[in-house]
């Protein structure tokens, strides 16, 4: 089979590459003024790897961050480094990403020789699925993933058809789908995909082209077994994981989400970020009519295009299997952290999607073809499609504005939605503070629905005692850990507020039940090394410090804490050495600036430490002690002129 190109019988191809961009921009074109939302804050605005200036060794080579996709979060650092935290910077990106995408899987679609090839790449450029992906900067993973997934298919169909540098082109497959599993390892399953492309062109797969295939195996079962290991020991380590569902119950329940993402990949109405959660009973044989029906086509499919060659079932047979191939890593067998909170998910289906936008238009463009009386309406379906695509794109794209906007939103669609009504709590918390009773609301909704949630909790216990009742805060503790007794972020917490209520020893307890429960968190240690101190056992606060930062070396306030305890002990050399890592790490502490304007003085170094002084009232100009600082210097220099 001859391999075709962009240029094959086809009028003016740029244009109708800029008709994908320009209708992909009309519809997204409200994302530029989109705030960051659930996880951004997480992934960029709040993450010391990305802000940090040695925090990208720490991305590829550590167990540090909560997830493992280092090539998204260097993206993510360099985009920090170029936007800051002004949010439009990254949606521009995350936007240029997906019509790369969909230019790619134009140029893919064409490359296969499926029929309708623009039309597809069109349909999925403007597909409401795809907005969760466009218009949530967090989704980086899932919009920079396909720029490296379709160029390693290109690479390989070269490959395959023997072009006169197949070296090249093998070597340049494999290294693509390297950085597509850096940036997400959803794309594990890309050598199934290009078996099943092997078998859709040649109608064999042989001993050869599995063997050319097993090192692309290889990096996916390494990078799925580094996914794993992340999604168990990081991003669901601290989560409100409630008991996994039976393997039966989630065998089932792969037939049910399959089905779910075909319907939404047709008919994309009623779409929201967490949806209701479905039970299912293996005993009740209507459990498994889903799947039944799913293998049923299947196996018909597979008699079809076997016994009688219909070239329409091979053609259904091989989207299908593709779609579902793809689905295949978000299907329920695997655990995932987003699973906890929703069986399906938009963004999940990003990938996927492809195969169902090109078996339509495929089917479009074969029967124009074939039946020309039909070919007008056809065209007018597929082009009324498309703009109805992209103006529910576009509507779709206001709910991302804000996280109080998507949550709410997200609780109008499914009302049980714990996480919804934590992100509403947590966003009216800190941009409303007018309006506390409203978040303390949400987050008592969230404990409603999961009595048990640590994040529920410590929301509520924020939001009390913001509101001066740290007595009703710490009877929420109380409770909390009465039915989780060694949840180490509550015994932390509970730990903060009994200092804060005058109850030394009570937080000793806490803070040291906490760092047994989790021996890896920094925070109790830290926090118990603040008590140590306030009692004078700076020694034992020094060790405590100490071990925070060595658990999180970018950890500012530990470093502050160490450096104003070796002052305490007159090791001044090691004291000026920490305060300026404390700078270096955070320099927006106003304490930092102060404690070192006092150490700096101390030392005799009065110009500096006016300076120091002078930093932390610019930025905070009510800071009493940094005036009544610097007027102690003046008069200093006053006496000794």
């Amino acid at each position: 089979m001859k391999a075709k190109s962009l240029n094959t019988n086809k009028p003016f191809p740029w244009l109708r590459g800029a008709l994908i961009l320009i209708l992909g921009i009309l519809a997204y074109c409200s994302v530029f003024h989109a705030q960051f939302i659930w996880d951004d804050d997480i992934l960029i605005t709040d993450n010391a790897l990305v802000q940090a200036s040695g925090g990208l060794s720490k991305i590829w080579f550590s167990t540090q961050p909560a997830d493992y996709f280092p090539l998204t979060s260097t993206v993510f650092l360099a985009e920090w480094h170029l936007f800051g935290d002004s949010p439009a910077g990254y949606h521009a990106v995350n936007l240029a990403l997906h019509l790369i995408g969909s230019l790619l899987l134009w140029a893919a679609l064409v490359r296969l020789g499926i029929p309708g090839a623009w039309l597809a790449a069109m349909l999925f450029a403007v597909h409401p699925v795809a907005v969760s992906s466009v218009a949530w900067v967090s989704e980086h993973k899932n919009t920079l993933s396909i720029c490296f997934y379709l160029p390693a298919i290109l690479a390989y169909l070269s490959f395959m058809d023997r072009s006169p540098h197949r070296r090249r082109d093998y070597a340049l497959a494999l290294a693509a789908f390297l950085l597509a599993l850096l940036a997400k390892s959803a794309v594990v399953v890309l050598p199934v995909i290009l078996l099943l492309i092997i078998w859709w062109k040649r109608r064999k797969v042989a001993a050869s082209d599995i063997l050319s295939l097993a090192p692309f195996f290889a990096l996916s079962l390494v990078m799925g077994l580094v996914t794993v290991w992340f999604q168990s020991n990081r991003a669901m380590k601290e989560m409100d994981i409630p008991p996994m569902e039976p393997w039966l119950s989630r065998i089932a329940e792969t037939g049910w989400n399959v089905w779910f993402y075909i319907y939404k990949a047709l008919i994309p109405l009623n779409l929201t970020m967490i949806y209701p959660k479905w039970v299912i009973n293996p005993a009740d044989p209507l459990a498994w009519l889903p799947l039944i029906i799913l293998l049923a086509l299947f196996a018909l499919l597979i008699c079809l295009s076997a016994r009688y060659r219909l070239a329409w079932s091979r053609a259904v047979l091989f989207a299908l299997a593709a779609f579902v191939i793809t689905l295949g890593p978000v299907l329920g067998l695997i655990d995932m952290a987003f699973r906890v909170h929703s069986p399906v998910a938009d963004h999940f289906q990003y990938f996927a999607l492809p195969a169902l936008t090109a078996l339509f238009s495929a089917t479009v463009v074969t029967l124009a073809r074939h039946r020309p009386v039909l070919k007008l309406p056809l065209y007018l379906f597929a082009s009324a499609l498309v703009l109805t695509f992209a103006s529910l794109t576009w509507t779709r794209v206001q709910v991302f504005q804000d996280i109080q906007t998507v949550s709410r939103q997200n609780i109008a669609a499914n009302p049980d939605a714990a996480l919804a009504w934590h992100n509403l709590g947590y966003a009216l918390e800190h941009h409303n503070p007018a309006d506390l009773q409203a978040a303390a609301d949400a987050y008592n909704r969230v404990l409603q629905i999961l009595p048990s949630s640590t994040q529920g909790t410590l929301g509520l216990v924020r939001v009390l005692i913001q509101s001066g009742q740290p007595d009703e805060a710490l009877s929420r503790l109380d409770n909390a850990l009465a039915l989780k007794p060694n949840a180490p972020l509550l015994l932390n917490s509970r730990g903060n507020l009994r200092f804060r209520l005058n109850d030394p020893d009570g937080a000793v307890a806490d803070f040291r039940a906490s760092i047994q429960a989790d021996p890896d968190k920094p925070e109790p240690h830290n926090n118990l090394g603040n008590i140590l101190a306030s009692k004078s056992q700076s020694a034992d606060a020094i060790l405590h410090y100490k071990r925070a930062i060595e658990l999180d070396p970018e950890f500012a306030s530990a470093h502050l804490n160490l450096a104003n305890a070796f002052f305490r002990t007159d090791d001044f050399k090691n004291a000026d050495a920490e305060y300026q890592t404390a700078l270096r790490l955070n320099p927006q502490s106003v304490a930092a600036h102060f404690n070192y304007a006092v150490f700096l003085l101390k030392q005799g170094m009065p110009q500096a430490a006016s300076q120091q002084a002078q930093a932390a009232l610019s930025l905070d100009p009510k800071c009493a002690p940094a005036s009544q600082l610097l007027e102690r210097i003046k008069e200093m220099s006053s006496a000794g002129n």
